[in-house]
């Protein structure tokens, strides 16, 4: 079969559309419109070129969301932290520890976006100030630039890093839960307890359309195989990731390697 017959039996993209979502950064625009609309000054333009946010400034009045061309900024209708309704790793002090010291929790009501890894260029900043390194007296901004180029690459690197021992891993419990639970193994049921570092019997519920005496069999047998661990808060049984929740609270070692 030549490639243009097999070309000529795919579906017509016309018969039956979908839409992508395509990722975009904040582009930092020189003469960001964004900045402009802000009563509060929530959103500003930084000495370096970047367009930073307050967000404990912002009220929430969407406008700089309205005139940003590039339509990458976020508003968060809901309180996501500390919230049972969004069970994100964000409801109790064991599940935080996955989140970053160094950026802040945003609330309810305020606009977010890309913010350029402002705390790496801080962090780096901060080093350059300790080791005695000038710039604008010296008129060193290659350094500077180059500087800023390392903070942003160096996060990059680490977030793939992760992300590939993040599927490596979920490809090994795929084997282990196919060898040692053949009768539960299904790719709904890796999915689930890949989604959070945790998971708990409604999640299983939901996710795979079982009753609830299923899902507590499921995850017993899991913790029987020493894949999760069982841990009990109040009146609800919290099913643990440890692999997955150890690489993800120990991410520093990723930056060297």
């Amino acid at each position: 079969v030549s490639a243009i017959d097999m070309y000529a039996e795919m579906e017509e993209p016309s018969a039956n559309p979908e839409v992508a979502f395509q990722p975009v950064m904040c582009q930092h625009c020189n003469h960001a419109p964004c900045e402009t609309v802000c009563p509060v000054a929530a959103t500003s333009h930084g000495a370096e070129g970047q367009n930073h946010m307050a967000y404990n400034r912002c009220v929430g009045t969407r406008y700089c969301a309205n005139n940003c061309p590039y339509k990458v900024r976020r508003f968060n209708w809901f309180q996501y932290s500390d919230n049972d309704k969004f069970d994100f790793n964000m409801n109790d002090d064991y599940g935080k520890m996955v989140l970053n010291p160094d950026v802040v929790v945003r609330s309810r009501g305020v606009i977010e976006k890309c913010s350029m890894c402002i705390q790496k260029i801080q962090e780096i900043k901060l080093d350059a100030k300790k080791a005695g390194q000038t710039v604008r007296d010296e008129d060193r901004w290659s350094e500077w630039v180059l500087y800023m180029l390392s903070a942003v690459s160096k996060t990059a690197q680490s977030t793939i890093k992760l992300i590939t021992k993040i599927k490596d891993l979920q490809q090994n419990y795929k084997h282990l839960i196919r060898k040692r639970c053949p009768k539960i193994y299904s790719q709904d049921l890796i999915n689930n307890i890949f989604k959070h570092p945790y998971t708990k019997i409604a999640f299983l519920q939901q996710d795979l359309g079982i009753s609830r005496l299923t899902a507590n069999r499921y995850l017993d047998q899991l913790v029987k195989e020493d894949l999760l661990v069982k841990r009990k808060f109040g009146r609800e049984n919290f099913y643990f990731n440890p692999q997955l929740i150890n690489l993800l609270t120990n991410t520093e070692n990723m930056h060297d390697k």
